[in-house]
Parts: structure tokens; sequence; C-alpha cells
């Protein structure tokens, strides 16, 4: 039997689908940044011992943007609203902040966050990368199932992955 795995940008052996643990030869997967991925088509066991040649068909369907389903929140702007956990280096006793996302797929969205002065602060989430729109320095990684974002060593924000990602 032929199986194909898929790989995110930048991976040599880590996939985000791997056929041969899959009952049925297909996927249907979302892709978490932009970017080039790599499908790679393989054969197992005593098929790929011997050379066997197998022939198969690929098709492959990308749609962009946020999911049809994706309503927005009404009277918003917002795919989504909530609180996001955030502290300030000048304010210790802030623990949560307001958010509201625009999703345009793949990962990639704004996210407001509404200081409690009233201030938002504006996230670009893009390719894999945060930036502030107002240009300030920002850091960001990922832990587990969120992205923890510093902004001008002074502001944190953790955002679930799904607020970018919608589900």
């Amino acid at each position: 039997m032929i199986y194909f795995n898929i790989l995110p940008p930048g991976s040599d052996n880590e996939a985000i689908f791997v056929g041969s643990m899959e009952e049925k030869a297909e996927a249907s997967v979302r892709l978490p940044t932009s970017g080039d991925y790599t499908i790679r088509v393989y054969l197992m066991g005593n098929d790929k011992d011997t050379d066997k040649t197998v022939g198969y068909r690929l098709d492959v369907a990308i749609s962009d943007g946020p999911p049809p389903d994706d309503a927005l929140v009404p009277g918003t702007n917002y795919h989504a609203t909530g609180e996001i956990e955030c502290s300030f280096k000048d304010n210790p006793q802030v623990k949560k902040c307001s958010f509201g996302v625009v999703r345009q797929g793949g990962g990639d969205a704004t996210v407001d966050v509404t200081f409690p002065d009233g201030f938002v602060r504006k996230l670009e989430f893009r390719n894999g990368n945060v930036t502030a729109s107002d240009g300030a320095e920002t850091k960001s990684e990922r832990q587990s199932d969120n992205t923890v974002v510093q902004v001008n060593a002074a502001e944190t924000f953790i955002i679930p992955i799904i607020v970018n990602e919608g589900g």
C-alpha cells in the first residue's frame, strides 16, 4: 500500500499528517502557517524493500481564509472575542485583557488586545511570526497550545492557538 506524509515548512521529519497511521489514504488538515509544505509519498515493509513500483494519483486542494462557518460575533468585525491572560511590568495587578480576533486563515490573524485603560495593542500573526502593528519590539514563542507574546519587554500576552486558528 502507498502512504503519504504532510510536512510543514522547514521540517525534515516532523509531519502534521502521517498516512501510515490512518485507515484511508486521504487527509483533511488545517495548515498551521503559510509556506512551502512537502508531501512525501512512500512505501513500507516488503513493498519498499523489493523496490516495488506503484502507480498513484495525488489530488491537492487548499482553501484560503477563515472557515466558511467562522461567523462574526454579532455587532463586531471579530470572528471571536473574549479574555486572555496578560501582564504588565508597570501594573502587576492586571491578569486578564479583552481581545477580538479577525482571522485570515492558515493561522494568520489580527488580534486586538484591549488594556485596562482602553489602549488597544494590535498584534499581527503572519506566516508563523508575530509583530505589533505600531512597530514595537515583539518576541514570541509557542508554549504548548499557546503563543506567548512579549512587547517592549513590558507587556506579556498568552494567546491560545485556537484564537488564531478557530475551532
